[in-house]
This record gives structure tokens, C-alpha cells and sequence, in this order.
């Protein structure tokens, strides 16, 4: 702020300034979205039938269009930062462009042994076994685990 703006204020006064222009911004707070979710994934389920399982979420469009891509996933996890910690699953392939084809998220409270074989176990159930499918990750420990226990 110094640099750029030339005003000298401490680390706390400049985030509940971001807190309240954030708040101004959005017309509900986390907690108010947190509200509309059950509803806004029961549109969801409407409109997406055969889309959602244990509250993982997979599209319709993910689970019949995995068929035509590659068995090959790629899958990834990154923390979740804020109000609300966490951490998102996402599994994706590559279709015949070569395009980028997301399978499915799911939201964890770490990245952690039980939770990957519970977000690997999701997949396994919904898009099913293919003996020439292939699993790339960044080799955390936990999802090495993880494969070898779901996909053995």
C-alpha cells in the first residue's frame, strides 16, 4: 500500500478494510450462501439427474462424456483458504481435443489418507473400473495410499 498508494497502515487495518469491501461487494455472506446450497443443489439434481452422489459432485455430462475420453485421470487437490478451510478434490481427463474434461470435485477437511480413498472411492463408483485406466497425480503420499487400496 505504501509503494503503490503511498499510505502507511499495519497488516490487520488493511485486511478488515479487504473484509468490508468484500462484504459491500457481494450481495449475501458466506454464511448466507452456505444457506441457499441445499437448494441450489437440488436445482442442480433437477436439472443434472444421476449427477450427485454421497455429496460429491459429478456432472451428468462428466459421467456419460467420460466414456469417450482417454482413461487416463489426472487428479489433484488444493487447500481451501478464508473463512471456510478445506481442501477441493478435482479429477479430470483429456477428451479427443485435447481438451481439459472435469470428472468431479469433492471438498475434504485435509488432504489426508481417508480423505483421498473416500474422494477415489467416489470415482471408482461413478465412472467405474477400466482395467487400462491410468492415474496421474503429483505423488503425495496420501494419494499413492489412496490408489493402491481403491484401485489395487
Amino acid at each position: 500500500m505504501k509503494r503503490k498508494f503511498g499510505v502507511d497502515i499495519s497488516y490487520s487495518v488493511a485486511w478488515r478494510g479487504r473484509e468490508c469491501a468484500y462484504e459491500n461487494l457481494r450481495l449475501v455472506t458466506p454464511e448466507q450462501s452456505y444457506k441457499l446450497l441445499p437448494g441450489y443443489l437440488h436445482m442442480l439434481m433437477d436439472t443434472n439427474p444421476g449427477s450427485f452422489q454421497y455429496l460429491f459432485i459429478a456432472f451428468a455430462a462428466s459421467i456419460h462424456g467420460f466414456s469417450y475420453c482417454r482413461p487416463v485421470i489426472s487428479i489433484d487437490a488444493t487447500h481451501l483458504k478464508g473463512k471456510y478451510i478445506g481442501v477441493l478434490f478435482t479429477a479430470v481427463c483429456h477428451d479427443a481435443n485435447q481438451q481439459i474434461f472435469p470428472l468431479a470435485f469433492g471438498v475434504g477437511d485435509s488432504e489426508n489418507d481417508a480423505s483421498w480413498t473416500w474422494f477415489l472411492g467416489r470415482v471408482k463408483s461413478v465412472f467405474g473400473v477400466n482395467p487400462a485406466l491410468v492415474i496421474v497425480s503429483d505423488q503425495h503420499r496420501s494419494i499413492n495410499n489412496a490408489v493402491q487400496e481403491v484401485f489395487p
